[in-house]
């Protein structure tokens, strides 16, 4: 159990780190188990100017599916 947090805080550390704290907790200790050999990870950050802004009214807290268990709010456009 110890090693298996061990794992997780290294882990998330390093996104964390990687993703100037845009992404954080990517794993978690269910997404583990004791016969985890390897995790292979990316990170990619990408930022840039929209070529058409479009207004912050139109943007809305809704729910996205990370994985078909998991899901989290992030701000989306609406039509």
């Amino acid at each position: 159990l110890l090693v298996v947090q061990k794992l997780l805080q290294s882990v998330n550390q390093w996104v964390t780190k990687t993703t100037h704290g845009k992404i954080s907790n990517l794993i978690s200790k269910q997404e583990i188990s004791p016969e985890t050999k390897m995790m292979l990870l990316n990170a990619l950050y990408f930022k840039a100017i929209w070529s058409e802004r479009f207004n912050k009214s139109d943007t809305k807290e809704m729910p996205f599916d990370v994985d078909p268990l998991k899901q989290i709010t992030v701000k989306k456009k609406t039509l």
